[in-house]
């Protein structure tokens, strides 16, 4: 019953297409209302012949306005959920030239269908491929891993300990940043406590504290959160590695819960005014990363988009010499669970 109310921009304009598009109708309306008017003050025509070419009128008029609502109607659910298969099986063409505009749109959607098709196979081929190089990268570090642990204890062993936790990491983040496309399919949400995921991650990077001497102030956090554990880790240590990269020796990291917000706190470089609104863009470095290390832009990117799907929020305060807080909004009252 919304096409009585008054008229919007946009009814507006459809009628004026509308009627355009069906002006042949009109000439036929305005034929019979010229017969009417002939017949009834020029030739003085029989009441009965007037009566009859009014109500050919009247209902001429009853069928153009409802015909111009129900293609209003179907204007309106078409726009709202466009659907190109079921639009092309319920029109029908009343011209020959619209059958030739309907038997174009359904190449067309063919296409389309094959065309999207062919980028899921290929999609499907790529993540297979990183999937099978991830699982033999993942089998050298284990077997490094391992040679690692069986020798004595050298002040090289540390580092190297280093490097294969960031190879591992590296390489995991790599198959995360595939599967972003299908994030929803990879997607299991339950109730987790928030101490257990920050502890899991704490105990991951130990050796980083260990070798730069960093002070930890973590208190234990109360709190369970419905969230993708496996998701959510990776937001944790993406930032976490960030805090412990840009921070030097004796430095200190603090994880503590402020209101709704996880924060991350360093006391590392900090992040200039200027680069701190787009440390979220894909590819974006910053003065930091173009000067002093190798950065690629993409890990508080990837952090960010899947803060997004999983209804959190990540926001940053930083001044440069005195350190960084990364914040992660954990009130999810917009929590992504499309399937």
């Amino acid at each position: 019953m919304d096409w009585w109310i008054p008229m919007s921009k946009e009814k507006r304009k459809f009628i004026k297409q509308w009627l355009f598009s069906h002006k042949n109708f009109l000439v036929y309306i305005a034929f019979i209302l010229c017969l009417w008017l002939i017949f009834g003050f020029a030739f003085n025509a029989l009441e009965w012949m007037m009566y009859l070419i009014l109500l050919v009128l009247i209902f001429s008029g009853l069928f153009l306005a409802s015909w111009c609502v129900k293609d209003f109607l179907q204007y309106k659910k078409i726009k709202e959920n466009p659907n190109w298969k079921e639009l092309l099986q319920s029109e029908k063409a009343w011209t020959t030239s619209e059958q030739f505009l309907l038997e174009t749109l359904e190449d067309y959607a063919s296409q389309l269908a094959q065309t999207e098709f062919q980028q899921r196979e290929a999609y499907k081929e790529q993540l297979d491929y990183y999937t099978m190089w991830i699982h033999q990268i993942k089998t050298s570090i284990a077997s490094s891993q391992l040679l690692i642990q069986a020798l004595p204890t050298l002040p090289e062993k540390s580092p190297l300990e280093q490097e294969l936790i960031k190879i591992t990491t590296y390489t995991d983040f790599v198959l995360h940043y595939v599967r972003m496309e299908t994030f929803h399919q990879d997607l299991v949400l339950r109730e987790h406590s928030l101490d257990s995921i920050i502890r899991q991650i704490l105990k991951k990077f130990a050796t980083f504290f260990i070798y730069k001497n960093l002070r930890l102030s973590y208190e234990s956090i109360d709190q369970v959160i419905v969230t993708d554990a496996k998701w959510f880790s990776v937001i944790l240590e993406q930032i976490l590695l960030n805090s412990i990269k840009y921070t030097d020796k004796d430095g200190q990291i603090s994880i503590y819960l402020d209101g709704a917000y996880l924060c991350i706190q360093d006391t590392g470089i900090g992040i200039a005014t200027s680069d701190q609104q787009r440390i979220f863009e894909r590819g974006f470095s910053g003065f930091n990363g173009r000067m002093n290390y190798h950065s690629s832009g993409l890990g508080l990117y990837l952090s960010n988009e899947i803060a997004k799907n999983l209804g959190l929020e990540l926001s940053v305060e930083s001044t440069v010499g005195e350190g960084t807080t990364l914040k992660i909004l954990l009130q999810q009252d917009k929590l992504d669970t499309r399937v």
